[in-house]
């Protein structure tokens, strides 16, 4: 039986743009390596073996499509946000809302 470790991008939206696999296979009992959408895939003999080809894989990402800001920087975000006046859901108060106690 096989066992598949994905070796994932650092960045949340990057894509593999390249990886060499040349590494990867010259972990023992690395059977095979290739591209997914959520990174490379390492496939082994065993777990140990799955995990150290997918920690040795050369990957190029291509981060065009991945957030550019800071976590700081959406959080000064997300602040500004909650200043903005909403959408009332109901004007009376959620305990008016409650069913009656039987």
């Amino acid at each position: 039986m096989l066992t598949c470790v994905i070796a994932r991008p650092s960045r949340f939206g990057a894509k593999v743009k390249s990886f060499d696999a040349s590494a990867v296979l010259a972990v023992k009992s690395v059977v095979e390596a290739f591209p997914v959408p959520t990174g490379v895939a390492v496939l082994a003999k065993g777990y140990w073996q799955a995990r150290k080809g997918a920690e040795a894989v050369k990957v190029e990402w291509d981060e065009s499509d991945t957030e550019a800001r800071s976590s700081g920087e959406i959080i000064s975000h997300y602040k500004e946000k909650v200043k903005a006046v909403g959408l009332a859901v109901s004007e009376e108060p959620a305990l008016e809302r409650l069913p009656a106690a039987a």
